[in-house]
């Protein structure tokens, strides 16, 4: 899924984006206090923070929350950047069907909706691309047009950069140029208070000895 769109003052975020990924909706503690700060941080200034910015952590801690959350805080309050978000296996899908479709344009088409057209680049499952040559290659070239052209970056894996295999070097090298987040598995009163969360918002009563009970 490709997000992006000049937006008007009064655009709401996309539809894309899960509307349940946004800040408000995030609970942070100790294990992913650094990522949920770097990222408002990201959001409220976008090529001035941390650019680029990698988020690294297991499946289910909040990665893809927090990539799409800095996307709908984009579009709420800065409506006329361009944002574009995806998953690294839409980006290479996306990429393949260019370079085998017949219409003359179709590559520079498909990367102009990146280097050209686009200020914010939200890139969620980026080691998707691993082990897959064209694509690196494509998504170097992109990378270095925009940061050159001083627009945001936003990345994230299920493992740092250093950890990736079979990336190719001079791209390891380009995600670590700035900031590089892990987040951990949420430890017990992280898990308490996510639980509490969660039975907040859907109007339920749990007890404290229950949550806990659930959290263990």
């Amino acid at each position: 899924t490709v997000v992006g769109a000049q937006r008007s003052a009064k655009a709401a975020p996309s539809p894309e984006l899960n509307p349940n990924f946004t800040f408000d909706r995030f609970v942070d503690g100790k294990a992913n206090g650094e990522a949920y700060t770097a990222s408002r941080s990201v959001a409220e200034r976008p090529a001035h923070s941390f650019n680029p910015f990698f988020i690294a952590g297991d499946v289910g801690l909040g990665k893809t929350h927090l990539v799409q959350a800095i996307g709908h805080h984009l579009a709420t309050h800065n409506p006329g950047l361009v944002v574009r978000y995806l998953s690294g296996e839409a980006y290479v899908n996306g990429l393949i069907a260019a370079l085998r479709s017949k219409k003359a344009t179709a590559i520079d088409d498909y990367r102009a909706q990146f280097r050209r057209e686009c200020d914010v680049l939200l890139i969620d499952d980026l080691q998707f691309i691993s082990g897959k040559d064209r694509s690196q290659e494509e998504f170097f070239h992109t990378f270095n047009d925009l940061y050159n052209a001083g627009k945001q970056i936003v990345m994230c894996g299920n493992q740092l950069p250093a950890d990736i295999p079979n990336l190719s070097e001079r791209l390891r090298s380009r995600l670590q140029w700035n900031l590089v987040v892990q987040i951990e598995a949420p430890d017990l009163p992280l898990r308490v208070r996510i639980l509490k969360d969660k039975a907040r918002r859907l109007d339920l009563q749990l007890p404290e000895d229950v949550a806990h009970h659930l959290a263990e």
